[in-house]
């Protein structure tokens, strides 16, 4: 299909329209499109369709909307742009026998907000859950203070001299005290994201430093259980992005130490991998954590997001049980997908795939090479 007119014949619409390549991406849109998903146009071309929906809505989205399964009804979402402005659209999509998809976009944000009032009882149902948060928090907020400076008496202690028992009970102290730290920042962090709080920065993020930052402090943690811990890093891989490094880093601290924590013999592997675009503004990225522990039975897959739920059977890990839940909220928030596969005794697999804009001076117009057949390059710590 030629797009040589597509603008000059569509920016005049008040109907949003975007031209989706195979990839998924979007190719071409109105500024129409733009305005209703609250993205500038040249961010929005090369943008996932998926990344234009509220992280809520994409899993349907991804059902009704897709080349194969579409609905002639349309489907009305809510758009994920994030100025925080509540945007909502209604899509249609034809598909194109160049394999291509033709999605038209129409505002309904006012006929939406209207049917609002209606929606009161559900507000109302969910004050409880905001009150919960927010105690959470508070809680979390006031015993952070006297648990810092228990941890640091501890810290000094264990500079004296102590014979081997005294050693031992400063250890299991010290342990118990950083296990009830990371509670804690879990907690605080399951009350912003419930109460809507959880703000993601934009800003240039070096994926190796934060890959090797992850070998650095998990290396020692495999080792000290008799675990290999692996890194490969696609070649691919741009050099740098634009996102959160604090919660990236997170979400794969969070995954790494899980795989640790799960497996007693053989090991745990990270994957970085580039996946293939058209795009030259936007690069997605999969990030794959597999480990060789006892992995998950399949009735418990579907819960092992839930908040407080915890992932060993015996009962024999420590934790909140919110790790997960937090990972995947975080996920969300930064348009992206998280998926689990696992074997009951073989291990457990977890898929990240995010999306990143590219600094201006990064872009690339080169077609990325499948990440799958370029491995030669990549680094591997053992």
């Amino acid at each position: 299909m030629s797009t040589e007119l597509f603008p000059e014949l569509l920016d005049s619409m008040a109907l949003g329209v975007i031209l989706v390549g195979a990839d998924g991406c979007c190719m071409e849109a109105n500024s129409s499109a733009a305005r209703i998903t609250g993205l500038p146009l040249e961010r929005l071309i090369g943008t996932p369709l998926l990344e234009l929906i509220h992280p809520l809505h994409r899993e349907k989205a991804r059902i009704l909307l897709g080349p194969r399964s579409i609905s002639n009804a349309g489907y009305e979402c809510r758009l994920g742009a994030d100025d925080g402005k509540v945007r909502w659209g209604l899509f249609h999509a034809s598909p194109l026998t160049s394999g291509e998809t033709l999605y038209t976009l129409l505002d309904v944000t006012e006929q939406v907000l209207a049917r609002q009032p209606l929606l009161h009882e559900n507000t109302v149902s969910e004050r409880p859950l905001k009150a919960r948060a927010e105690f959470l928090a508070v809680l979390s907020h006031e015993l952070r203070t006297p648990l810092n400076a228990t941890l640091g008496m501890l810290q000094l202690l264990h500079t004296t001299p102590l014979d081997d028992e005294q050693a031992k009970y400063l250890q299991v102290a010290m342990d118990s005290s950083t296990l009830l730290s990371g509670i804690l920042s879990c907690l605080m962090d399951y009350s912003r994201i419930e109460t809507g709080r959880m703000v993601l920065r934009r800003e240039i993020v070096s994926i190796l430093d934060i890959v090797d930052t992850v070998r650095c402090v998990f290396q020692p943690m495999a080792s000290a259980k008799g675990l290999t811990f692996s890194l490969q890093i696609d070649p691919l891989v741009p050099e740098r992005v634009i996102g959160d490094s604090v919660r990236l880093k997170q979400v794969l601290f969070n995954l790494v130490e899980n795989g640790i924590k799960y497996t007693e013999e053989g090991g745990v592997r990270l994957d970085v991998v580039r996946l293939p675009s058209s795009c030259t503004t936007r690069t997605r990225l999969l990030m794959i954590v597999q480990d060789t522990g006892q992995g998950i039975p399949d009735a418990w897959l579907p819960m092992i997001f839930q908040p407080f739920v915890k992932g060993s059977e015996h009962g024999a890990v420590q934790g909140s049980g919110l790790g997960l839940w937090v990972v995947q909220q975080l996920v969300l928030l930064m348009q992206g997908q998280i998926t689990v596969e696992s074997t009951l005794g073989l291990g457990t697999t977890l898929y990240v795939s995010l999306g990143f804009d590219l600094p201006e001076a990064h872009a690339t117009d080169a077609d990325p090479v499948s990440p799958w057949d370029r491995r030669s390059g990549m680094h591997e710590e053992t």
